[in-house]
């Protein structure tokens, strides 16, 4: 299973926000380090549709498949070359989305994006998200990680050691209470699915 590994990780950001996008990545590359699973993150930045920035109210801006289209056009539809899944982390959106559960079997579907500052839970700021965790989370369900295997009880103590005091596991389906620690079930299916799929 070592020969697959690293997991290569395309990341996408805006050029204002690659800054930003590095240090949030560092959290999702330790999240799975700890699991026994090395990422390797290649940057890339790109210049969103101007058409993107027309509505910033909540619930405005582009749709998921938009931003999903928009990721896929940039590779001719496929993740490249060598890569295992593509993340965009962008302003135009509040959470995460992941393009299919698994998706890291399929060059056309291994496509995920989240926010690269999360301001909304709801309508209610919420400043215990880390968009680190975020990508984590949408990462994972590339991985085959779903959300009911996901628990509330194994991420404290440990990631509260780490300054992380969110009190689920980082496939927990609301941003507010995720941490980024994997619990055994996630882990389990992200590492199996990685050991099959991944190109490294």
């Amino acid at each position: 299973m070592d020969e697959k590994f690293p997991l290569e990780i395309r990341v996408l950001a805006e050029a204002r926000d690659l800054t930003t996008v590095k240090r949030n990545m560092k959290v999702t590359k330790g999240a799975f380090a700890r699991i026994g699973l090395p990422v390797k993150l290649r940057y890339q930045t790109v210049v969103a549709p101007d058409e993107w920035t027309a509505d910033t109210s909540f619930g405005g801006g582009p749709a998921q498949a938009e931003i999903l289209d928009f990721m896929k056009s940039i590779f001719g539809g496929e993740r490249p070359s060598g890569v295992d899944v593509v993340y965009f982390m962008t302003q135009h959106w509040d959470g995460g989305f992941a393009d299919c559960i698994g998706g890291i079997r399929a060059a056309d579907r291994a496509f995920a994006f989240g926010s690269v500052e999360y301001a909304i839970e709801g309508v209610v700021p919420s400043p215990t998200v880390d968009e680190g965790a975020i990508a984590a989370h949408e990462i994972g369900h590339l991985l085959g990680a779903h959300h009911h295997y996901a628990n509330c009880a194994e991420a404290l103590p440990s990631g509260a050691i780490r300054g992380d005091t969110n009190p689920c596991t980082t496939m927990w389906p609301l941003a507010a209470s995720i941490s980024s620690t994997f619990g055994l079930l996630e882990r389990s299916f992200i590492r199996s699915y990685a050991a099959a799929y991944a190109k490294g």
